[in-house]
């Protein structure tokens, strides 16, 4: 298992809405690789209409090495939420701006 490769593959997914990788917004929060690898990841609120889509981007990465993995989901505390909607805000995708 080449734990660099995992790690650089995972720090690139990008958000489909805002102009960051998910690292970057700090929805992956963490990266242990051992026997398996182990991510967790927080979202700014228990519920966000793209859940399901940011952690299948997660997944469909990590299958990509055929290693066991686990995704722990937490919610981001208020400080690591500010920063998130900080960066939300200002990197927002000017495609989806006009489509609103």
């Amino acid at each position: 298992m080449n734990k660099d490769k995992i790690k650089s593959k995972l720090n690139e997914i990008e958000h489909p809405a805002i102009d960051n990788t998910l690292a970057e917004l700090g929805i992956i929060k963490e990266i242990d690789i051992d026997d398996e690898v182990e991510i967790t990841v927080a979202f700014p609120f228990a519920e966000i209409p793209i859940k399901k889509q940011l952690l299948s981007s997660i997944t469909k990465a990590l299958e990509e090495f055929d290693v066991n993995y686990d995704i722990k989901q937490t919610v981001m505390d208020e400080e690591e939420r500010e920063e998130f909607m900080e960066k939300e805000k200002a990197n927002w995708k000017e495609w989806l701006i006009i489509l609103r």
